[in-house]
């Protein structure tokens, strides 16, 4: 996905020192041994929460939206609390950021375990995330348009305009109306290949792509 990022070349050496792993075989992680499936996920889950360098947090992120959705959230939220310090306010909050980008469905659990924080930072950025997910669940619309509108001008993947989906999917939004709203934000975008992502996204929501990535 960005093999021309400059970091990814350290990235693909710490994979690839883990049983020699290919970052190119992450779609296939689940199918992997347990021990190098976990081991993979983790050093992952650290390049996405744990450096100051923004370009190795965003790569991070970027990989693991490749890993199998359903294996991803059913071990995401383990492996993070072996490999992480949920009492460094930086560390867990880099993690709520990134369950928000690529497994919405376990937030609230996440925001949970930093409320009673002996670390007052963490506790504000439980605080911060829980307001962030109070203003998702009554101003939808606006959410959804802003959230998709910044990740189409970025051009973010199709694999982060899905998780986008999904959120507002999990938050009660119907298919037709999510289409209306998408059809709506084409006029917005700047270039043929910013609406075509939107293009792309609409597709997603009849499964007429890839169907691992179905939306509805």
């Amino acid at each position: 996905m960005s093999n021309n990022n400059p970091f990814y070349e350290g990235l693909c050496d710490a994979l690839n020192a883990i049983d020699g792993f290919d970052v190119e075989e992450l779609s296939n992680l689940h199918r992997y041994p347990a021990d190098t499936s976990n081991k993979v996920f983790k050093e992952l889950l650290c390049f996405a929460c744990c450096p100051t360098n923004d370009a190795f947090i965003t790569l991070g992120r970027e990989y693991i939206q490749e890993i199998n959705r359903k294996w991803r959230l059913e071990n995401i939220l383990d492996a993070a609390q072996e490999c992480l310090d949920f009492t460094d306010d930086w560390e867990y909050r880099r993690f709520l950021e990134l369950v928000d980008f690529t497994a919405f469905e376990l937030l609230h659990d996440v925001i949970l375990i930093g409320k009673d924080s002996d670390n007052p930072e963490v506790r504000e950025a439980s605080k911060d995330f829980e307001e962030y997910y109070d203003r998702l669940s009554s101003h939808t619309d606006e959410c959804f348009h802003d959230e998709i509108l910044k990740a189409v001008l970025r051009n973010d993947s199709i694999f982060s305009l899905s998780e986008i989906a999904r959120k507002f999917k999990l938050l009660g939004m119907n298919r037709d109306h999510m289409y209306e709203l998408l059809e709506s934000l084409r006029s917005e975008t700047k270039t043929e290949e910013q609406e075509d992502e939107i293009l792309d996204l609409m597709d997603l929501l009849f499964g007429y792509r890839h169907p691992a990535w179905e939306i509805f």
